[in-house]
């Protein structure tokens, strides 16, 4: 018996291997031409050239007394850091550089399907991370230096620890430093703080063993590090780039786009998330709601078509969404376009949050909601902010539905794949 478990065992191991080769495979063949390539004109183009590659030589021209009050990236700085030690010792050959940022996003991407595949489905966990692998959002950090990958790998290591099991002082000290890496690539992941606070004071409650003192001291950790830099700064970013990329107020457009997007990529999911619908109880009571608080929005926050023209360089950076709603009209002053798309992702978002619950499955919910409050920060609405967090967040709920599903359900995601594919070829490729 324990020899054909051994076996059975061995066989599932096997199996999960082969989407890990199609994935690598699928990686190398994407990525190396344009890491290769010295001139790709896109928003990442500029980031690397303007902010994080320079940033990095200036470290390494002051090595060992760096200057971290100001320097010419908006994000703190251990990524800067980490590209540093081989800009010491090997030179300050930026390919290099890009082939370990690459390398950085192809475990990236591993991660984000381990994760999914873990979960259930793991037809459905290659098909999200195909879909998470060809976004121009996942393209474009990865074959140019940039700290959105990295941050993204720990942000899902840190969601990944919180999830174990494990409620032990040596878990919460791994998970706290792991969030400690993530602020520390990008401050704005300071939200994930919050979301271990909420989830493991919600697990408490059927964990009464575990004292609250071993749970929060830890989270001194990254707190005293963030605290560190705000006060070095004297603001939330280095002076640089304090006004440019703080919102003096919350930016309200990011809510109605963020959920839009979902409603965008629901729509071709639809037949899976129609399902899940279908499967909660008391499922319709509040969508008549749903649909009036999302006019009741656009009504007293307008977002118009007018949006994507006023920045140039907004038809890469500001995304697909943005490009569509700029070739419709408005009605009542905000774009016909998002007057569907934003009731519908409300409707999608509540029906993957009831989901959620039926498992007594809190975190990514609680995280969706701090990570969107966090977004609003900015005083830009760009695509690339939002498009990786919500494809896992889609893949997150999605892959634990295990069905044998007729060709007919695959028509929608295929064409959503197809798309995507057909956009990031045109983007770095002509």
């Amino acid at each position: 018996m324990n020899r054909i478990k051994n076996i059975r065992a061995g066989q599932r191991s096997h199996t999960a291997f082969v989407p890990c080769i199609v994935l690598i495979l699928l990686f190398l063949v994407l990525m190396i031409p344009l890491i290769l390539k010295p001139d790709i004109d896109t928003f990442d183009c500029q980031d690397e050239t303007e902010y994080h590659y320079p940033t990095i030589l200036k470290f390494a021209e002051e090595f060992p007394a760096l200057d971290l009050r100001n320097y010419l990236s908006a994000t703190t700085p251990l990524y800067h850091l980490f590209l540093t030690i081989p800009t010491l010792l090997f030179g300050p050959g930026v390919i290099q550089l890009r082939l370990i940022n690459a390398a950085i996003s192809l475990i990236c991407l591993l991660m984000a399907y381990r994760i999914l595949s873990r979960r259930g489905d793991m037809q459905k966990a290659l098909f999200f991370s195909i879909f998470f692998l060809i976004s121009p959002y996942f393209v474009g950090p990865s074959v140019r230096i940039s700290t959105d990958n990295v941050a993204f790998l720990f942000m899902l290591l840190s969601i990944q620890a919180m999830e174990s099991g494990s409620q032990t002082q040596l878990q919460y000290i791994r998970t706290n430093g792991i969030m400690l890496c993530t602020i520390m690539v990008r401050q704005i992941y300071a939200w994930l703080l919050g979301a271990y606070t909420i989830f493991h004071l919600m697990r408490k409650k059927t964990h009464q063993d575990v004292p609250l003192l071993q749970m929060i001291w830890p989270m001194i950790i990254p707190v005293a590090f963030l605290t560190c830099f705000i006060l070095l700064w004297k603001g939330l970013a280095p002076p640089l780039f304090a006004e440019g990329n703080t919102a003096t107020r919350l930016n309200w457009d990011v809510p109605v786009y963020v959920v839009s997007l979902i409603g965008l990529y629901g729509s071709f999911l639809g037949l899976w998330l129609i399902r899940l619908f279908g499967e909660n109880k008391g499922k319709g009571q509040h969508l008549a709601f749903l649909v009036l608080f999302a006019i009741v929005y656009l009504l007293v926050h307008p977002v118009s078509n007018e949006y994507p023209f006023m920045d140039k360089s907004l038809g890469d950076r500001g995304g697909a969404l943005w490009m569509a709603v700029s070739f419709l009209p408005n009605f009542l002053s905000s774009s016909v376009l998002l007057w569907v798309l934003f009731p519908v992702g409300l409707i999608w978002l509540y029906t993957m949050a009831r989901y959620l619950a039926s498992r007594r499955e809190y975190l990514m919910m609680i995280c969706f909601v701090l990570w969107l409050a966090s977004t609003m920060v900015s005083s830009h609405t760009y695509q690339k902010y939002y498009d990786l967090f919500l494809i896992f967040l889609l893949g997150y709920v999605l892959v634990p539905e295990k069905t044998e599903d007729p060709i007919l359900y695959w028509i929608g995601p295929s064409m959503l794949i197809a798309g995507f594919l057909g956009m990031t070829i045109m983007r770095f490729y002509f």
